[in-house]
Parts: structure tokens; C-alpha cells; sequence
């Protein structure tokens, strides 16, 4: 029978009525726990410290109501108890840094009384703080728990092994920051139902087995081991097991193997991230393009090479994230070899990161066909051509990184349509011409713009409006001046904004100032702005307080023409930059209390005046203090404190007197510059417990006494030591050798003795400096050297500078020839004493040497000729001595043309002297014999064969006529007695010119 369609609709009206009636029933019946169950729960509650009171509600009769407390909706028994803390983290205003809530955190014991809870499935203690206590072992016993989550709860210790007691385990929860470890990973094995598994932060350094363990499950989906100390991945695995995998991130570890090929086997993957792996090494192999259904991989960070096998990520054709970023060497030109196969990504790729890649070539046109891409970070790498307009393709774009290459050419305006993008970096390129609103006309959503380092010019209207609202802006290096720009005047949302060196001239508007206290990072130095900064500068920090979490807020200033007094108070800024301007009047004496925050001050420079205030010292952050050339009086305070982490101090180029205070030596220091002051005194014995002192700078000041032996046996690290100008007296300390000293400068003094022989055992002047070394230094100060005989200023290329400068003093002895083993010395000046003996010949191998001075001493013998090998040398100096002989020439020798380079030596002769040598030689050149004395000898002993031959033709003929043979003979004996002579000379010759 077939039913009307009223009838049908009545039919279903009806059931709907029965399950709202049953439902309405259900739900008035509440659901109340068992007594057992909720004594249970107070007595846990009873062991826990609940400093935010999050469990108040645990008062009731129904425990089932209680926060965190879920029952079954038929038996009543508790199922679920979620204590998780969900505000714990909290931004410190203080330090500036995120930490842990304790406010919010519940702490104490974790009463066994839990154990009534039989029927629990889901239990969630995370991110508290047990403050390493080990996991509960009563946990076990929950057979029927599905969900646990312990993550930052502050657990430790080894990480127990009845948790495998937990078989119906779905989800296990364990990142952890308190390095609990896994010494026996077997009980994984057992939980056979489990699903997830996040042990991010557990260290399974001992565990060699683990992977084998994870490969028994069969239902695990998800596998999260971040940051656990991973060091082996078996290579083989007899049977793979991983049937339902798809999330696997092993990121962050110290895996020390190829990637083994039956991980390509796992075609259920559909994200794999082994970034942050840098021992990960090898070729990734072809096989890659077996994991079909990848979405996402991440391969950044470690030692693989991707060879052909970037050929196949084509076939990945669900891939929508790659990132194969800070790899050892990508491929030459990628883009132009997998163009073919990456095409088929056109329609499924939104995220490609080829940061810092070592790619070359340029950028296709046909990148533009990848509109669904959302990201493409090529950035750092060595790309060069024009930027494609096809990139105004891309209308979903929302980063577009290719700062740090060599791209050339104008910017294409199709950029200015990409609606979406919110970062656009063009920073460190090669990048011309004129940059205008259209650049920018629907660029609605971007908050970043980096364009520094270009020659761009930045040409909109006075009046012009932006369609942005930024967040962070960089236009440093490229030319936005004259004028300053109005349109900053309409940016509300701006956090940082640096415009160094962009040629902005004239006075500072006044409305800018208020823009600038919403501010979190300011760089306005290197322009030629005019005008008085305001008493009180508050910096917007605590608005951006998570950004500030990796970065310092900053205020740089400097290099400009801005006046008056310093700005008495920067509020929470760290950075505080207001060198080389014309600041006047005395520093704040109050201001660890304007400033509280500073982590940097730089006030070098200006026109400071007055005393040092001892305030100073208070300020218990700052980390670098530069006051150096102003006009500051009075004494350094002795007020430093032994917990401070100042490491950068800087006084020089000032009127400070007195002595060093001992509370110098308490501090961390790496560089300490007081020079060209008027301090006395002896150096303080405290400052050797500065073991971490690389530059030490006090010349051109009164001190007196001995050099301290302590400065080469206790400050090993020495990379600059700075003394001259002085009254220090007696001998140099061998002791200094032992140092990694590459600047060395006494000059000037009351030094006598001799110079140490073990001067030739300074390691760091024995080859050029590397690169790494440079980078350890991390800081260098601007420091004043005489070099070829001027007085020059070095900061950024201080580390390069090799030099020894021990003239004007009283040494005397002859020029060590250790000093020979210093490859890497540049620039050598012994002038000014009473050196004896002879130059070594072996100066000729100080192959990097490039200025020499051995004036007004007194040295004898000849100037070696080994001299001109070194191509480097373009500063030389021998004048007063007791030279002898006559000046070489070849080689580098030959640009010397200068007399007074040798004047004072009376025994000199030949060019550049008036003087000529006695008698005429051949220009002396290094390693090149006379090949015409070698010529004359084999011609005289032809002569003497050939008479000896010939000599036997005419003997039948002497036999026959006696008077024939007289005559023969006496004409014989002549001309035997002129060549002996003539062979006699000339081998002798020979024989010198060998020496």
C-alpha cells in the first residue's frame, strides 16, 4: 500500500514528537556522581596547590558539575577529567620574555586517589608544573584510559615502562621542556590501539630500538618525535608496518644517517618533516616520488643533497607545502630543471621555500602559472636577471621573499596588484630605478616591506595616501630624501621602521614624534637631520611584547646633526643609539631609572659633558657602553658589580683621570677601550680575572710599571692588546706569546731588553684570519692604529689587521728570526730603538706583509733581496741605520723610488741614492743566476780542448823541425798563461753568484 504524502509527513511529525519528549526526559534527569568517586577527587584536590583557585567549584555534592570533571551520561561514573591550563604562559614585563604562568599552574602531589576513577578514559594534566616530579605510577591502572596527556606538566626522569599497561590507549601526549628520557622503549610496543604519539622534548638518546617499537603499531596515524636527541634511523626495516601513517616530524634531531629508502614505502604519508636534522646526509633518493599522496614536506636545515631527485617532486601531485630551505647545495639552477615536472604543481602548491639554497639562475617567467601559491621565500641565494612580471600572476600571494640575491633591473609595477600579499622583500639586491605609488596601488593588505640595500628611488606625491597600513618598514640604503616622508603621518599600525641612510635632510617634524612612541624599533641614523629630541621618548614595548621576544626594542639616532641634551628618559627601550651628533650637557644621573631597560648605550661622539654617574652601574642589563670621544671629567666610578653582564666598555677620547677601579675586573668583559685619557697608575690585578677579554685598549695615557706577566698567562684570549703611549718600563713579558694576540702595539715607552724569540709562536698571526674565528668575536670596537705612519681609525675591519708596533722604546739585540713564522703579520714597526745585527733573509717569506719599518736603529749589513718577494709591500722604511752595500732591486723592490726610505745609511749605494757603488753590477735579482758567466766558462774551455786536439796534428811536424817546435812552444806557453788567468777570474765570479 502506497502512502499519501499527508500521511507520510504525519508519520514523521510523530517520531520527531517521540525523540523530543525522550530527549527532554533524558536531559531533566540529572546526572550525579558516585560519593566514591567525588571523596576521591578531594582527596586530590586536597595534595594540589591551587594558586588562581581554578578548581573553586570542587565544593559541591555533584561532582559531575565540577570544572574539569565530565561523567557518563548512564552510569554516572567520572569519564573524563580535563585539568589543562589553558593561560600557561604569560608575557613577563620585567625581563620582556614569555615564561610559564605558576599563577595559573596547579602544583603539589598527585594523590593515588585517583585510582577510584576505573572508568576514567580521558585524562589531561597538561601544561602545569610538577616541577619534575616522575610520573605517577597508579596511572597504569586506568585499562580503560583512551586520551593521555601529560605535555609541559613538568614531569621528569626516565619515562616509565608500565605505561604500556595502558593497551587501550588512543592518544599519548608528552612534549616536555623538564628532559624526562626513555632508556627502554619496549613498553611502546604494547599500546597496540594507540593512534597519536607527540613525545616532542623526551629524550630518546639511549634508546636505540624505538623505531622498531613504533613500527609494531598497526593503527598509528600520527607520529610528533620533535627535539627527542634522535641519533640512528635503522636503514632497513624488515617489514614496514606503517599502513595508516600519515604525519610523521622528526624534526629537530641529531639523526646521523642517509634517509633510508623504506621510508618512500610509506605511501600513506601525507606529511613528512626531517627539517633541523644538520648530520641528515646524502643523496635524497628518486624515490620520493613514490609518496604520492605528500602534502606537506619540510627538508630544511640539514646535509642532504637533493641531485635529481628534485626531478621528482612533480609526481607529488598533491604537494602543497615544500620548503627545502638551508640545504648544502641545492641543485645549479633548479627552476630551469624542473620546469617539466614541476608544472603538473601548478594547480596544488601554496607554499615553495628555497631559502638560502645556493641556487643560481634566474627566476622563470613561468612561475607566474602557480596561482595558487601563497608563499615563495627564494630568499638568499644567488639568483640574478630581472623579477618577472608574471609574479603579478600570483593574486593569492601572500609573502613574497627574494631579498639576499643579485637580481638586477627595475621592480615591475605588476607587483603593486598583488591584493593579498602581506610581506614584500626586495632587500640586498641589485635592484634600480624609480619605485612610485603604482608599485603599491593594491597592495590593501601589506604589513612588510623591505627594500634596503638598493639603489631604488622611492618617488611618490607629498600628499600621497597609502593604501597599506604597515607594520614593519625598511627602506634603509636606498634614496627617499630630500624631504621627509608625510605619508609615515597616515601609518598607525607601524612597529618598526628603519630609514638609515636614505638621504633625508632638514629639521624633524614634530608630528613624527608622536608616531615614534608607537614604536617598538626605530633607525633614522646616517641622514642629516636637525632638530632636538624630546625629553621623554616612550617607546609603545609592551604592544608588540611578543615580537620583542627574539628582538630588542631599538632607538638609533646617530650620524646625524640632532642637538641639545640627551633625552632624559627612553622609557623600556633596550637600544639606545645616539652617536656622532652634536649632543650636549652631562648624562642623566638618574638614569638606571629613565633608562631601566638598556641593554646597549652609544653616545660616542657628541659633546657630553661632566662626570660619570655612578647610576650607571645599576642598570643591570646593559651589556655595551660606549661614551667614548666627548668631554667627560672625573674618575671611573668604582661601582661595578661582580653579577653584572656588561662586556663592551668604552671610554676613550675623553678627559677621565685616576686610577682603574678593581670592580673593572669583576666584569664580563670583551672589550675594555680607555685610551686617550689621563689614567695613572699601574694596571689593576683585578683585570686578570677578565678571562674573556678579547680587546684591551689603554694607550695614550700615564700608566706606569711593569706590563703585567698575568696579561699573556691568565688573558689567553687576547686578540688586541693596545699600550702605547705610555711610561711603561722594563722588558716585554714572553709570556704574551701565549696568547692569540693579532694586534700587539707598545710602542712609545720606556721598554727595554730584547724582543721574546717566542713572538714567533703568536698563532693567529701565523696565517690569515678566518672566517669562523671572526664570526666567534661576534663584537669589534673602533680602535685607533698607526699604520705606514698615519694614524687611522678600524671597526668593522679590525679583525683583519695583523700588526706589531713595538717602536720608540729602548730594546736593543738583534730582530728575533722566529718573527719570520708570522705569515699572516701586515704591518711590522720596530723604528726608534737600538736594534743590532742583520736583517734575516727569511723576511722574505712574511708573504702577507704589507708595511715595514726598521728605522732609526742600528742595523748592519745589507738589505736581503727576498724582500722583493713580497707583493703586498707598499710601506717600507730603513733610514738611520748602518745599512752596507748596495740597494736590491726587482720585484716589489722596484716601486721604492723614495730616497729617504734609506737615508741615514752611509754605507748604502745605488738607486734610489745619489751614491753609486765602486763598481757596476748587474742588477741583483732574487734566485736568478748570471747565465753569462756560466757562457764565458764553457767558451774558455772550448778554447783549451780545441788546443789540445789540435795540438796532436802538428806533432809528426815538431819531430822533423826542432826550431819550428821552439817557436811553437813559446807562443804556446803565452797564450796558456792568459787563459788561466781569464778561467781563474771568472770561476770565481761563478762560484759567488751561487752563494
Amino acid at each position: 500500500m502506497i502512502l499519501s504524502t499527508s500521511q507520510v509527513l504525519s508519520s514523521i511529525l510523530a517520531i520527531l514528537l517521540i525523540q523530543s519528549t525522550l530527549f527532554t526526559v533524558t536531559t531533566s534527569r540529572i546526572i550525579s556522581c558516585l560519593k566514591t568517586e567525588r571523596d576521591a577527587l578531594l582527596q586530590f584536590k586536597a595534595t594540589l596547590v591551587d594558586p588562581s583557585d581554578r578548581l573553586s567549584s570542587w565544593n559541591s555534592s555533584n561532582c559531575c558539575q565540577w570544572r574539569g570533571v565530565r561523567c557518563d551520561n548512564i552510569t554516572g561514573h567520572v569519564s573524563r577529567l580535563n585539568l589543562r591550563n589553558s593561560n600557561w604562559f604569560q608575557f613577563n614585563y620585567d625581563s620582556y620574555s614569555y615564561s610559564r604562568n605558576n599563577v595559573t599552574s596547579l602544583r603539589g602531589e598527585i594523590n593515588p586517589s585517583l585510582l577510584i576513577l576505573q572508568h576514567l578514559i580521558h585524562l589531561d594534566l597538561s601544561y602545569n608544573n610538577f616541577n619534575g616530579k616522575p610520573i605517577p605510577q597508579f596511572i597504569s591502572s586506568f585499562k580503560k584510559l583512551r586520551y593521555l596527556n601529560l605535555s609541559t606538566a613538568g614531569f621528569s626522569g626516565a619515562v616509565p615502562l608500565f605505561l604500556g599497561n595502558l593497551s587501550s590507549l588512543h592518544n599519548l601526549h608528552f612534549p616536555s621542556e623538564f628532559a624526562p628520557h626513555v632508556s627502554d622503549s619496549r613498553w611502546l610496543s604494547q599500546l597496540t590501539a594507540l593512534r597519536y604519539l607527540d613525545m616532542s622534548g623526551v629524550s630518546f638518546t639511549n634508546s636505540s630500538h624505538w623505531l622498531h617499537e613504533l613500527n609494531s603499531l598497526p593503527s598509528i596515524e600520527i607520529i610528533r618525535l620533535r627535539n627527542c636527541g634522535l641519533q640512528r634511523m635503522p636503514l632497513v626495516l624488515p617489514h614496514v608496518n606503517f599502513t595508516s601513517l600519515y604525519y610523521l616530524d622528526l624534526s629537530i634531531n641529531s639523526i646521523n644517517s642517509t634517509i633510508p629508502t623504506w621510508l618512500f614505502s610509506i605511501t600513506s604519508l601525507e606529511y613528512l618533516d626531517l627539517s633541523l636534522n644538520r648530520q641528515l646526509h646524502g643523496i635524497l633518493p628518486n624515490d620520493i616520488g613514490n609518496l604520492t599522496s605528500l602534502n606537506v614536506l619540510i627538508l630544511y636545515w640539514n646535509s642532504i643533497h637533493m641531485s635529481d631527485a628534485i626531478l621528482q617532486l612533480g609526481n607529488l601531485h598533491k604537494l602543497q607545502y615544500l620548503d627545502i630551505s638551508y640545504v648544502p647545495q641545492l641543485i645549479t639552477s633548479p627552476f630551469d630543471e624542473i620546469r617539466g615536472n614541476f608544472s603538473k604543481l601548478a594547480t596544488t602548491l601554496q607554499s615553495l621555500r628555497f631559502k638560502q639554497a645556493f641556487i643560481t639562475g634566474s627566476l622563470p617567467h613561468w612561475i607566474g602559472n602557480f596561482t595558487k601559491l601563497r608563499y615563495l621565500d627564494v630568499s638568499t641565494n644567488f639568483l640574478s636577471g630581472e623579477i618577472p612580471a608574471s609574479l603579478g600572476q600570483l593574486s593569492q600571494l601572500q609573502l613574497l621573499n627574494i631579498g639576499g640575491n643579485r637580481f638586477n633591473g627595475t621592480v615591475p609595477e605588476s607587483l603593486g596588484g598583488l591584493s593579498e600579499l602581506l610581506t614584500l622583500d626586495l632587500s640586498y639586491n641589485k635592484l634600480e630605478g624609480v619605485m612610485s605609488e603604482t608599485h603599491f596601488r593594491e597592495l590593501w593588505k601589506l604589513q612588510v616591506l623591505r627594500i634596503s640595500s638598493n639603489s631604488l628611488v622611492l618617488n611618490v606625491s607629498r600628499d600621497w595616501n597609502p593604501p597599506f597600513q604597515l607594520y614593519l618598514i625598511d627602506m634603509s640604503n636606498c634614496l627617499v630624501g630630500p624631504e621627509f616622508p608625510l605619508w609615515l603621518y597616515k601609518q598607525k599600525s607601524l612597529a618598526e621602521l628603519d630609514l638609515s641612510h636614505v638621504g633625508i635632510s632638514g629639521t624633524m617634524p614634530d608630528w613624527f614624534w608622536s608616531l615614534a612612541s608607537n614604536l617598538c624599533r626605530l633607525d633614522l641614523s646616517f641622514n642629516g637631520i636637525s632638530g632636538k629630541v624630546p625629553s621623554s621618548l616612550e617607546f609603545n614595548v609592551r604592544k608588540y611584547k611578543s615580537y620583542l621576544d627574539s628582538i630588542d626594542s631599538k632607538l638609533d639616532l646617530s650620524s646625524n646633526f640632532f642637538e641639545g641634551p640627551l633625552p632624559h628618559s627612553v622609557g623600556n627601550v633596550e637600544s639606545l643609539a645616539l652617536s656622532n651628533n652634536s649632543f650636549s650637557g652631562p648624562l642623566p644621573q638618574d638614569i638606571h631609572e629613565t633608562m631601566p631597560k638598556l641593554k646597549s648605550l652609544y653616545l660616542s661622539m657628541n659633546q657630553i659633558t661632566g662626570t660619570i654617574p655612578s647610576n650607571l652601574c645599576q642598570l643591570e642589563g646593559l651589556k655595551e657602553l660606549d661614551i667614548s670621544r666627548n668631554s667627560l671629567i672625573g674618575e671611573l666610578p668604582d661601582c661595578w658589580k661582580h653579577d653584572s653582564v656588561l662586556k663592551v666598555l668604552d671610554f676613550s677620547f675623553n678627559n677621565l683621570s685616576g686610577k682603574i677601579p678593581d670592580s673593572v675586573g669583576s666584569l664580563p668583559l670583551v672589550s675594555l677601550t680607555l685610551s686617550n685619557n689621563k689614567f695613572s697608575g699601574e694596571i689593576p690585578s683585578s683585570l686578570q680575572k677578565c678571562v674573556k677579554l678579547y680587546y684591551l685598549d689603554l694607550g695614550h695615557n700615564k700608566f706606569i710599571g711593569n706590563i703585567p706577566t698575568w696579561l699573556g698567562e691568565k688573558l689567553r684570549g687576547l686578540f688586541t692588546l693596545i699600550l702605547r703611549s705610555n711610561m711603561f718600563v722594563g722588558g716585554i713579558p714572553p709570556q704574551l706569546s701565549h696568547t692569540y694576540l693579532r694586534i700587539l702595539d707598545l710602542s712609545d715607552n720606556n721598554l727595554t731588553g730584547t724582543i721574546p724569540e717566542g713572538f714567533g709562536n703568536f698563532t693567529n698571526m701565523k696565517a690569515t684570519m678566518t672566517g669562523a674565528y671572526l664570526k666567534a668575536l661576534d663584537y669589534s670596537p673602533t680602535m685607533e692604529l698607526i699604520v705606514k705612519s698615519s694614524s687611522l681609525e678600524y671597526e668593522r675591519d679590525l679583525p683583519r689587521i695583523c700588526l706589531i708596533d713595538l717602536s720608540e722604546n729602548n730594546l736593543y739585540g738583534s730582530i728575533p728570526h722566529e718573527l719570520t713564522n708570522l705569515k699572516g703579520l701586515m704591518i711590522l714597526n720596530l723604528s726608534g730603538n737600538h736594534l743590532t745585527g742583520d736583517i734575516t733573509n727569511q723576511i722574505g717569506s712574511m708573504t702577507q706583509l704589507e708595511s715595514l719599518d726598521l728605522s732609526r736603529n742600528e742595523l748592519l749589513g745589507a738589505i736581503p733581496a727576498t724582500l722583493s718577494n713580497l707583493s703586498f709591500l707598499s710601506w717600507m722604511n730603513f733610514s738611520y741605520n748602518n745599512l752596507s752595500g748596495e740597494i736590491p732591486r726587482g720585484g716589489q723592490l722596484s716601486t721604492f723610488n723614495d730616497p729617504s726610505v734609506y737615508i741615514g745609511n752611509e754605507g748604502l749605494c745605488g738607486l734610489p741614492l745619489s751614491k753609486k757603488c765602486l763598481i757596476k753590477t748587474t742588477e741583483t735579482h732574487v734566485d736568478e743566476p748570471d747565465l753569462n758567466k756560466d757562457e764565458d766558462l764553457w767558451f774558455y774551455l772550448g778554447i783549451i780542448t780545441g788546443f789540445v786536439v789540435g795540438s796532436w796534428s802538428v806533432w809528426v811536424v815538431f819531430l822533423c823541425k826542432k826550431s819550428w817546435k821552439i817557436a811553437y812552444f813559446l807562443f804556446v806557453e803565452h797564450i796558456v798563461d792568459r787563459l788561466y788567468v781569464s778561467f781563474a777570474v771568472n770561476l770565481a765570479h761563478l762560484r759567488r753568484s751561487q752563494l
